[in-house]
């Protein structure tokens, strides 16, 4: 049997308090670093570079950092892409906060009340800028070579550790971080196995409920999975559903698709050791309800169901 190994990308490039896909993939590198130390190893995406091995060491680090809510970045983190331009939007937004700040006092307020209206009408103006570029880019290239003969150049400087009959899991975010179609040229020419995780589409169900072009990115995501991976692990059965009518829909192929249950083992803290402000805050019942603030995590619903009781 060959190497198993756990794409540890995303922990190792985050520097903030954790969200749910990174604790996942975090625990389960604590896992393999204390139960399978000796059949697991560990592997980084580099946009320059392909596929590099990562030593348990630095995996362990990187853990410890988002355990304890750690911000501080660890300077041999510095094959990952270090100084992020900000985007159009980030970098128009300043300036018309700098131009409107100019503004004699009578008419700033009014131009700002205005612009927030057009916020929206902005970005989307500017993604589809991008969308134009990246087509006429791609015209470009493909009239002076083939897809393959494009595909090929693209990643010939790229590598990866992976051999024959070895198991490539990938359990981040890969939407952001990852290049499947890598992964899909090196898959093909090594033969080793490919394992992804779907925790929901609801970027493509509930399009309204994202920002920017998440949409169109999870589609594209979610079809060059299906065509890479050699089974994807969902973390419901809902999850699992939602994912196998997408690709039925779309036409693509319909790899294996299994479910796990993500860990719900939290550990009772001793109430003794609670503050009497965090014991007032609390009461004796009280709803719990931990996500960030963003409009996919449906807090009206939450909302109406607690006047509602």
């Amino acid at each position: 049997m060959g190497k198993i190994w756990l794409d540890v990308t995303t922990i190792l490039g985050w520097h903030r308090p954790a969200v749910g896909i990174v604790r996942v993939e975090a625990e389960c590198a604590r896992f393999a670093l204390s139960e399978l130390s000796s059949t697991v190893e560990f592997c980084q995406y580099d946009p320059s570079r392909g596929y590099i091995t990562v030593s348990s060491k630095i995996v362990q680090e990187a853990i410890e950092k988002i355990s304890l809510g750690n911000n501080i970045i660890d300077t041999r983190q510095a094959m990952l892409p270090s100084a992020v331009k900000p985007s159009a939007e980030v970098r128009l937004g300043a300036l018309a906060r700098g131009l409107t700040g100019r503004l004699p006092k009578q008419f700033r307020d009014r131009t700002f009340r205005y612009l927030s209206t057009k916020r929206e009408a902005v970005s989307a103006s500017i993604n589809a800028l991008r969308e134009l570029r990246r087509a006429w880019r791609s015209l470009r290239s493909t009239s002076s070579s083939t897809p393959q003969s494009q595909t090929i150049k693209m990643f010939d400087s790229l590598t990866s550790p992976f051999s024959e009959g070895d198991v490539y899991i990938s359990l981040g975010l890969d939407w952001d971080q990852k290049d499947i179609p890598f992964i899909f040229s090196e898959r093909q020419k090594l033969k080793f196995k490919t394992i992804f995780c779907c925790y929901d589409i609801i970027p493509i169900k509930f399009p309204q409920l994202c920002v920017g072009d998440v949409s169109a990115k999870f589609a594209l995501y979610f079809t060059d999975i299906a065509w890479t991976a050699d089974e994807v692990v969902c973390i419901s059965e809902k999850s699992k559903d939602d994912l196998l009518t997408l690709l039925t829909e779309i036409g693509a192929p319909v790899p294996k698709a299994t479910v796990f249950k993500l860990g719900s083992q939290i550990a009772l803290p001793d109430g003794r050791k609670a503050t009497e402000e965090t014991k007032v805050a609390a009461g004796d019942r009280f709803i719990l309800f931990v996500s960030t603030i963003e409009r996919r995590k449906n807090h009206e619903t939450l909302y109406r169901a607690y006047t509602r009781l």
